[in-house]
């Protein structure tokens, strides 16, 4: 496993961050807890031995405790990076970026809202785009989906993972499974990955594609 800069660090933990949309400020940064810098946006969750990392994450910001969702059974899969970018073609990912031009905006940042009063007559004005917040860009797969198991997870997330494991320069992650809990992808010593499962009636229309795991 390659050692990043505390730069890299950064940039990495970054990406896991809530957004300033997001109802809880804390987690619009990384945060110490328990001898690990974590990072989350609620739906999924990087944790890192605070051995790997020169900076200081500590705050006085109430944050959740994220302990409990990390699972203390042994691993029965492992899953490679190969695999990762097989489901990430067939979904028609560019897995080299994270995020992605707004397709309701077309990167204008702003979309034309219309609105008929009561004697008929149609007003229009443009305002900031609802989908992306005015920045024109959108995360990379959030409307596609990959089968891990029995899990359906967010092909966003599952490209947070990979870019973690390309970061890191590892090209198999060990993975803990189990019914409607999260997956929890341990990716080196002391540096792991938590996923939230979707709900698989609600999703199961969208566009999927399966990963292969290998029993360890």
């Amino acid at each position: 496993m390659r050692q990043l800069t505390p730069n890299g660090w950064r940039n990495l933990l970054t990406l896991f961050v809530a957004d300033e949309e997001e109802m809880r400020p804390a987690l619009m940064k990384p945060f110490e807890q328990c001898g690990y810098v974590c990072a989350s946006d609620m739906h999924i969750l990087i944790r890192v031995a605070k051995k790997y990392i020169t900076d200081d994450y500590s705050t006085t910001a109430k944050t959740p405790d994220v302990s409990r969702l990390f699972s203390a059974n042994i691993p029965t899969f492992k899953i490679s990076i190969s695999e990762l970018r097989k489901a990430f073609t067939i979904l028609g990912m560019d897995y080299d970026t994270t995020t992605i031009d707004c397709i309701e905006c077309d990167n204008d940042c702003e979309v034309e809202w219309k609105y008929t009063d009561r004697d008929g007559d149609e007003h229009s004005k443009w305002a900031e785009c609802p989908c992306c917040n005015g920045t024109g860009r959108v995360p990379n797969g959030a409307d596609k989906y990959c089968e891990i198991g029995s899990n359906l997870v967010c092909a966003y997330f599952v490209l947070l993972l990979y870019r973690t494991m390309m970061e890191l320069e590892v090209d198999e992650a060990k993975v803990t499974t189990g019914s409607k809990s999260p997956l929890m992808f341990n990716i080196g010593d002391g540096i792991d990955i938590v996923v939230m499962p979707c709900i698989l009636d609600k999703y199961s229309s969208k566009l999927r594609a399966p990963i292969k795991m290998t029993k360890l």
